[in-house]
């Protein structure tokens, strides 16, 4: 398991109002984000292959079954498919952390503003 993760798992574990945090997070976004806060580098990709483990009642995909878990972590590639009609260009970074960062551009013809007219 990541090391990153190990570390944010056991803050987790002894934390309640990161439990908390933990079980509201709507995407795995969020809780890498949390992580990232407390000093954690978490990937998404590690998150991800340990969710399976990752079952202490705070997860949001805890007495969820399987499905709902691999729905939830892959939100964000959902989103980032729907984004790509609508772009010229995604982008995909990777920073030392290895946390997904996209950037997108907009074609000059079809600018935000454009398409709403």
């Amino acid at each position: 398991m990541d090391p990153g993760l190990i570390a944010f798992v056991a803050r987790a574990d002894k934390d309640a109002e990161l439990q908390a945090a933990i079980a509201t997070a709507a995407t795995p976004e969020e809780i890498v984000d949390l992580a990232a806060g407390l000093s954690c580098a978490v990937a998404l990709d590690a998150l991800r292959q340990a969710s399976r483990e990752l079952s202490a009642p705070y997860w949001p995909w805890a007495a969820k079954r399987t499905l709902w878990r691999r729905q939830f972590l892959q939100v964000f590639e959902s989103a980032l498919r729907w984004a790509r009609p609508l772009t010229q260009r995604v982008t995909l970074i990777s920073s030392p952390a290895r946390v997904l960062v996209v950037r997108t551009s907009w074609p000059r013809s079809s600018s935000p503003d454009a398409l709403l007219t």
